[in-house]
Order: C-alpha cells, then sequence, then structure tokens
C-alpha cells in the first residue's frame, strides 16, 4: 500500500505516540484518542468493527438511526468513521438534539457504496455517498484526507481497516452535507 504503514508498523508507531503524548501535556491529543481505540483481531463487518474499534458514539447512533442492521448486509460500502472526539466538536458538543431525519443524513453522508480504499486512489476524486451528495476523497503520498460539501476536511486516522462487506476509514471530524437543524 502505497505511503501508508503496514498493521504491524502502525501498532509500533500508536505505542510510542502514547508514550510520547504521556510525557508531552495531560490533555491527550487526537492521536492519542485514536492510538487508544482497540484494533479488533476479526472484523465481519462494519457496524461490528465500529463496535469493535470503540467508536461508542457512531456505534450508537448506528444503532439509533437503524442504519446499522444496513451496514451489516452484503455491501460493499466504505464508512468514514468519525471518532468520539469528532461528534464532541459539533454545535452544542455533540449528536444529541439533532433532529432523526438530520442525524440520518448526516450519518448517511459518511457512507459510500463500494470498496474504496486509499492503495486504489491517487489523488483527489469526488464520490457520491448514500446521502446523494458527494465528498472529496484525496490520497496523497503519506495522508489521506476526506472534505465536505462545506469545504471542511477531515483526516483518515486509522484507514482501510477491511472487513467482510467493505472498509472502514476511521477519521477526526464529523463530515456534513449541509446545515444541520434541530439545535
Amino acid at each position: 500500500m502505497r505511503g501508508f504503514l503496514s498493521a504491524a508498523a502502525r501498532a509500533v508507531l500508536l505505542v510510542v505516540l502514547v508514550s510520547l503524548g504521556a510525557c508531552a501535556s495531560d490533555e491527550p491529543s487526537e492521536s492519542e484518542h485514536v492510538a487508544a481505540l482497540p484494533v479488533p483481531a476479526v472484523r465481519n463487518d462494519i457496524t461490528t468493527a465500529v463496535s469493535e474499534a470503540g467508536l461508542d458514539t457512531l456505534t450508537r447512533l448506528l444503532r439509533e438511526t437503524g442504519l446499522g442492521d444496513s451496514l451489516r448486509g452484503e455491501g460493499p460500502y466504505t464508512l468514514f468513521a468519525p471518532t468520539d472526539l469528532a461528534f464532541t466538536e459539533l454545535p452544542g458538543g455533540s449528536p444529541d438534539g439533532i433532529t432523526p431525519a438530520d442525524l440520518a443524513a448526516m450519518l448517511t453522508y459518511h457512507v459510500i457504496s463500494g470498496r474504496f480504499e486509499t492503495s486504489s486512489l491517487a489523488g483527489s476524486m469526488d464520490i457520491n455517498t448514500l446521502h446523494g451528495s458527494s465528498v472529496t476523497f484525496t490520497v496523497g503520498y503519506d495522508d489521506a484526507t476526506v472534505s465536505d460539501a462545506s469545504g471542511h476536511t477531515a483526516n483518515l486516522v486509522m484507514p482501510d481497516m477491511n472487513v467482510d462487506n467493505g472498509v472502514v476509514h476511521i477519521i477526526d471530524r464529523v463530515l456534513m452535507p449541509g446545515p444541520v437543524a434541530g439545535r
């Protein structure tokens, strides 16, 4: 996979990042939050992988909206999965209070029909989401990002978690298809 570390090298790097971060500051960084996420040994579907990765807020929202059941289906799907910390950066500090319709729109904006791994892309590509709007997926030599309709960019902090029915990319920001009502 061009520009990305092997799984073993990533695991060693994450341990080093956590160790260095513990010495530097009391406030955990996004890397430390991701480094603390357990990496599941077996990932048979997207919903299970999200749950086993410790993405509690996303797991709860997928269950509440019913999208989690869909993501257990045959697929393939690509999911851009925001960290719990990313959800705290929403207006109001959480997804609570977002109308059910807007919540469903926000979540389907994170899902793409098809398997899009970082190794299969070079440069930028606009890809339609299940929401109906597109995101821009960009892969560079040593990083990858996804940008929403508002031009906000999320970094793929843990790309290419492959499962039987697709791939999960953990990101550091919640993508928005447009303004969110219900606040």
